[in-house]
């Protein structure tokens, strides 16, 4: 039994703590997560099929994030509204994501920590 309670430490001590340092992408699928059509054509391409999570609204924007089809890459997309107009981008999970509104407003994917979010791990920057 010792060798058994000794294998789970050293298993568990290995996982990533907290997991991606992105709680929109940490948490279960629901029906709100669905992205609309436009998008749909990047799953495979840009976007890892089924990991889309719906992170908010802002300004009447609707803010997704997505895990990228690159290894460790992550992706924003964001669907303005009643415009004919929609954005993404992905980069890796060292930061600098952004994609622009028709308004100016730049949004930008940041780690949980990050203080001024105004959607789950979502800033809006100048």
């Amino acid at each position: 039994m010792a060798v058994a309670g000794f294998l789970l430490l050293v298993t568990a001590g290995c996982a990533p703590l907290g997991g991606s340092g992105f709680r929109v992408l940490d948490r279960a699928a629901t029906d709100d997560d669905a992205l609309p059509a436009v998008f749909l054509e990047q799953e495979g391409t840009y976007l890892k099929a089924g990991t889309a999570r719906f992170a908010g609204e802002h300004d009447g924007n609707r803010i997704w994030l997505s895990r990228g089809v690159d290894m460790d890459s992550i992706c924003i997309l964001v669907d303005y509204g009643d415009t004919d107009y929609d954005a993404s981008a992905c980069g890796g999970l060292g930061g600098g994501i952004a994609v622009k509104a028709l308004s100016g407003q730049k949004y930008e994917i940041v780690p949980d920590e990050y203080r001024d979010q105004v959607v789950p791990n979502i800033a809006a920057v100048d």
